[in-house]
């Protein structure tokens, strides 16, 4: 499956899913994730699908995330970022060190989590596409806020 680069569809809202579709979206994403060596993270909408649904896979951990809500977030900062969707760019996004979340994972129906650092970063930049967002679109372009971090 190939992964879709159409920024027009890709700034669609996802919608809520069903606990036991959204396993076996997540399933098949991480599928398609392993076609991509580079990868950390996918969401539903970079295959096509319209569904509040993203895994992340760093060093050891494996991690459907379904339904996710972002809680609290703290101690921002600018990460460079790429994305399958745009393999050729490397933009400059605020993030947060912190977040605390809730999500439907694969082990659990509510989980809450706090996540920090790469993980933290590699969440943020997921649920991003969930809400129709993408690094093209939260690219920091401006140097005196570049500067400020």
């Amino acid at each position: 499956m190939k992964i879709i680069k159409n920024k027009q569809f890709l700034s669609r809202k996802s919608k809520t899913v069903k606990f036991e579709n959204g396993l076996r979206i997540g399933h098949t994403l991480l599928n398609i994730l392993n076609e991509y060596p580079d990868g950390v993270g996918l969401a539903a909408p970079q295959i096509g699908l319209l569904s509040r649904v993203f895994v992340i896979r760093l060093h050891n951990y494996e991690g459907i995330f379904i339904n996710p809500k972002l809680i609290y977030k703290e101690n921002s900062f600018i990460s460079k970022e790429s994305c399958l969707s745009f393999p050729n760019q490397i933009c400059n996004i605020i993030r947060y060190k912190r977040i605390l979340i809730l999500s439907e994972t694969e082990e659990f129906k509510d989980t809450t989590l706090q996540l920090q650092n790469e993980m933290a970063t590699i969440w943020q930049h997921e649920f991003d596409h969930l809400n129709g967002e993408t690094i093209l679109d939260k690219e920091i372009k401006n140097e005196n806020l570049l500067q400020s971090y």
